[in-house]
């Protein structure tokens, strides 16, 4: 039996291998791996930011729920994001506040502007959260993780 290949099948067949070696690329990168931690970090932002914000002004509530996601990343990252073996020692946890604390910043005072413009919460946090998580990311990875696994 002869089977005859149209140049159209085989076209895609090509395109198909690529993306599947381009995602199973992805799956082990930092990148990923910082998405998916950033998601479960934000989801507990969100969730104490919203249930906070109830009750205390939004810079306060903002500030305590991003504290709270921070901690919760920092030892998620270290281990697993970045796979970092090195013993959590003073400079470490130095750097990774400082980093945080210019996160943070970020993180509030771009959900402080956004609110004001546009007067909801939900889309301040959301444009907030990622202008952050660039600057995160980028913090995370060249100056509080460095010594750990590369992209």
């Amino acid at each position: 039996m002869k089977f005859i290949i149209h140049k159209k099948e085989s076209r895609c067949l090509i395109v198909n291998e690529k993306i599947e070696h381009i995602i199973k690329k992805l799956k082990n990168t930092d990148i990923i791996r910082f998405l998916i931690i950033g998601g479960i970090s934000t989801l507990i932002d969100y969730t104490l930011y919203m249930l906070i914000s109830i009750k205390i002004s939004i810079i306060i509530a903002k500030f305590i729920s991003m504290l709270c996601a921070c901690i919760f990343s920092f030892f998620a990252n270290k281990n697993w994001t970045f796979s970092n073996k090195e013993k959590i020692n003073s400079k470490m946890i130095i750097s990774y506040i400082i980093t945080q604390v210019i996160n943070i910043s970020v993180n509030t005072g771009t959900n402080y502007i956004m609110y004001n413009l546009t007067n909801s919460k939900t889309i301040a946090f959301i444009i907030a959260t990622l202008i952050a998580m660039i600057v995160n990311y980028l913090l995370q990875h060249f100056v509080v993780f460095k010594g750990g696994k590369k992209i």
